[in-house]
């Protein structure tokens, strides 16, 4: 089972926040174009208003690991996720690019404040649990965000109006909210004699910096694949262009997969064979990419990278959490933060590439990102020691 009936309480709760955060998010992306058709922007001024994504995300980390440890990990999980549910509708009602630009501020603001408050709760859930959740936790994350990212499409596709769409899932996302996180008990932190989190901006320590060299390559599969694989099936192979556009739920479904299994594998085999096994099945899907005669090969390799790297975050996110140099929130924070900044840079490198050379090779790119991973085993195996 997926879920176990002794983990109904607490590891089911904070499981089902993880869908709920991606749920109420990840259908905005298909509803961009409606909007900038809406408000009649052109591509660079579109490009502007949506800066305002990472910068509210950005913005709230120096405070997020103080939120946490003031207001405690329920407080800020309700009051984030609603609050990420509803900006979508505003975004989409917005009457000018700066009424569009402060709705995205805000879902950046509150996705980043969920994001870090839901893998510290996870972490500590797991402590007491005595038992593996994070890669579940994040595999309904992404189960969530593929069922909204399926929904969006479908409501653009029968031409239902973005603020319709958003509309909809508000009042779901509040009334799921009300009853899982509302009675929800906060695990106790995993370290509580631990000086509590400060306002600052939450750099990495040293600490920090080989869980993040090992989740970097994970994370730069998975934005490559989301902005650059469509446009590799369309420029490479002569296939519709629904199949296309299937890259993206192929290796979400493979990812999504991989985490719901991972946590059992890891309590088998380990976790420096699980993450060596991830970061090779990895490299043989990038291999396949690289290589691929066809569409459907093409599909194959991008699911071998989905299913390999789906337990790099989740792997880091419970190092990060189990590391005692300094609070928890603040090494969740510290390490979101970083990913998050290395992650605008997939786009432009991307870019730079596929003009140099063909689209297939532009994603050697990931080769040293993902050497980098499996250089960095032993920091992520060590630091998941701690217990």
């Amino acid at each position: 089972m997926l879920i176990d009936m002794s983990e109904t309480r607490a590891g089911f709760r904070i499981i089902m926040v993880f869908f709920l955060q991606a749920a109420a998010s990840g259908g905005l992306f298909a509803r961009i174009p409606d909007v900038q058709t809406k408000l009649g922007l052109g591509e660079a001024e579109l490009g502007f208003v949506l800066m305002a994504l990472p910068v509210g995300s950005f913005a709230v980390f120096p405070f997020a690991g103080w939120a946490n440890d003031r207001f405690g990990t329920r407080i800020i999980i309700i009051w984030a996720v609603v609050l990420l549910a509803f900006m979508p509708l505003m975004f989409a009602l917005a009457p000018s690019p700066l009424w569009a630009a402060m709705a995205l501020f805000f879902i950046g603001a509150s996705f980043s404040f969920s994001n870090v408050t839901m893998n510290v709760e996870a972490d500590r859930v797991e402590a007491s649990l005595g038992r593996l959740i994070m890669n579940r936790c994040h595999g309904f994350w992404s189960f969530g965000f593929l069922v909204a990212s399926l929904f969006g499409a479908m409501a653009r596709a029968w031409e239902v109006p973005p603020w319709v769409q958003f509309a909809l899932v508000f009042p779901l996302v509040a009334a799921a909210v009300a009853w899982l996180v509302v009675p929800m008990n906060q695990a106790p932190p995993r370290n509580p004699g631990q000086a509590e989190a400060r306002i600052k901006l939450p750099l990495p320590s040293r600490a920090t910096f080989g869980i993040l060299a090992f989740g970097f390559g994970g994370s730069m599969v998975h934005g490559a694949t989301n902005n650059w694989s469509v446009i590799y099936m369309r420029d490479l192979f002569d296939a519709p262009d629904w199949l296309d556009a299937m890259t993206i739920p192929a290796f979400l479904i493979a990812l999504t997969g991989g985490r719901m299994v991972a946590d059992r594998l890891i309590e088998r085999f380990g976790h420096r064979p699980m993450a060596i096994a991830s970061v090779l099945v990895a490299i043989a899907g990038l291999a396949n990419v690289l290589i691929a005669g066809g569409v459907l090969h093409g599909l194959f390799g991008f699911m071998l990278m989905g299913l390999g790297t789906a337990a790099h975050y989740p792997m880091m996110a419970t190092a990060a959490g189990r590391l005692t140099d300094r609070p928890a929130a603040e090494n969740m924070a510290a390490v979101t933060m970083t990913m998050a900044i290395g992650m605008l840079a997939v786009p432009g490198v991307m870019g730079l590439a596929a003009d140099a050379v063909e689209i297939r090779l532009a994603f050697l790119v990931l080769v040293p990102f993902l050497l980098l991973s499996f250089a960095s085993i032993d920091f992520i195996a060590k630091a998941q020691l701690r217990r």
